[in-house]
């Protein structure tokens, strides 16, 4: 009668475990970063909707005195790797809230650039795009910011070039 296990059977088994185990962190560590990288692209959209939603009703909450109301600005600051909630107000802007980002950072800008939304209805100058880095993987996505404040951002990224 036979009690417990071979060599060769334990060998075996340890070799398929490490296998699963293998395959398991790098799924994992893809998941974490499409995670990380979803977070900063959700924090830019979300961020340019704050921004014209506030432009077209005229929200100057944030400015204590705003004789002249300009409309809502975002800033990509590449320099800082963040972006900042701006009001046009009096002929000023002022600086309303900053978000760094923590994971992409940005390809196609190299100096800070306004994206300024119009009143009365949230509209833009120009059409404008926002590409996003994440480095750990130089995969890319566009926020692309239409003329008529359309705010879209690609479906997957793909690979920078």
């Amino acid at each position: 009668m036979k009690h417990g296990f071979t060599l060769i059977e334990i060998i075996v088994m340890v070799g398929i475990i490490g296998v699963f185990m293998g395959t398991g962190v790098v799924v994992y560590s893809r998941t974490i970063h499409k995670n990380n990288f979803t977070k900063d692209i959700d924090t830019v959209v979300d961020i340019l909707h704050i921004a014209k939603q506030k432009t077209i009703s005229r929200d100057t909450s944030g400015v204590p005195s705003c004789p002249t109301f300009a409309g809502y600005a975002v800033l990509f600051d590449p320099d800082n790797n963040r972006i900042v909630l701006e009001v046009g107000c009096g002929g000023f802007s002022h600086g309303i809230s900053t978000y760094d980002l923590q994971n992409a950072t940005f390809d196609n800008i190299v100096t800070p650039t306004l994206v300024e939304f119009l009143e009365p209805y949230g509209s833009l100058a120009a059409d404008r795009t926002i590409r996003l880095k994440y480095p750990p993987t130089d995969q890319c996505i566009n926020v692309i910011i239409s003329a008529a404040g359309l705010i879209e951002k690609d479906p997957e990224p793909f690979d920078c070039v």
